[in-house]
């Protein structure tokens, strides 16, 4: 499932965050860090992910006004469910004060074979090569507003970088308004955005190996042509295996718009996914 894919992904690093007594932090974007143990200053985690995706593209010709539209997975069989990656760790200072960072990697490709098929304005007959090698990064600092024996909030603000990789090639011939271009790119989002960052979250302890945290952020602004605006919601839960070694598990739900504006194009995608995630982290 959709959720069940990119909650994996997220629920481990959202695990990061509660810990039984966690003084940390969450992250907030496509990778959930936080302090795993109130007794280790440094925590480091993997994690595989399974994802649904749901992307659609809009690219418009500044000069002439064509129009493409593109369902990334509807109709051009991009991969709509994907395994992914993830790294993520936090540094914690002292209990009120962490230092959050994941990675986030896609790598998802499909090919079509001699497509008559219209995108909008343009009507291609070709041969179209898709790929998605989209990369986020995540680098927070979280303040612990609140903590008790077994709850805590943490505010979380940082940076996002958003590594956009998209394409959609064609080998063969693309017709708008009787004009017939050959091998043209139909979508080139090829950018990458370091954008503000903001989240809560909230942790519960349960017993001393047992907790569970819920976390939304919101990440917003522009940067050199390219504007975003990203929602993410997360639930996770965290099992302290060892005092060194804990497993984290969930589920999130991220949405994006992103607009580029270059010389030539205005390219707006709208990326969403869900999905389900599981990790393994080591306190030191």
């Amino acid at each position: 499932m959709m959720n069940l894919y990119k909650i994996l992904t997220y629920a481990a690093i959202l695990l990061l965050y509660t810990t039984p007594s966690t003084t940390l932090a969450n992250e907030a974007f496509h990778n959930d860090n936080v302090n795993l143990y109130n007794e280790k200053n440094f925590a480091l985690g993997v994690g595989v992910g399974i994802v649904r995706f749901n992307t659609n593209a809009k690219v418009t010709d500044k000069t002439t006004g064509r129009t493409i539209f593109v369902d990334l997975e509807g109709s051009l069989n991009l991969p709509e469910t994907s395994q992914v990656n993830t790294l993520y760790g936090a540094y914690k200072f002292n209990q009120n004060h962490s230092l959050l960072f994941g990675y986030f990697g896609i790598d998802r490709s499909s090919s079509l074979l001699n497509i008559n098929k219209s995108f909008g304005d343009v009507t291609v007959e070709a041969d179209l090569k898709i790929t998605d090698r989209s990369r986020y990064y995540y680098l927070g600092y979280g303040y612990n507003l609140f903590r008790d024996n077994r709850s805590t909030i943490t505010l979380i603000a940082g940076i996002n970088g958003i590594d956009l990789n998209y394409s959609v090639d064609t080998s063969g011939q693309i017709t708008w308004n009787g004009t017939i271009n050959s091998n043209e790119k139909l979508l080139n989002a090829n950018i990458f955005a370091p954008l503000p960052m903001l989240g809560m979250n909230f942790g519960f302890a349960f017993t001393s190996k047992w907790s569970m945290a819920t976390k939304i952020s919101v990440v917003g602004g522009s940067y050199d042509g390219i504007s975003a605006k990203v929602l993410q919601t997360s639930i996770n839960a965290r099992y302290k295996l060892t005092n060194h070694v804990g497993i984290l598990t969930g589920i999130t739900y991220f949405v994006s718009s992103i607009c580029i504006d270059d010389k030539s194009d205005v390219t707006d995608i709208t990326y969403n996914y869900a999905g389900a995630f599981i990790g393994m982290h080591f306190g030191f």
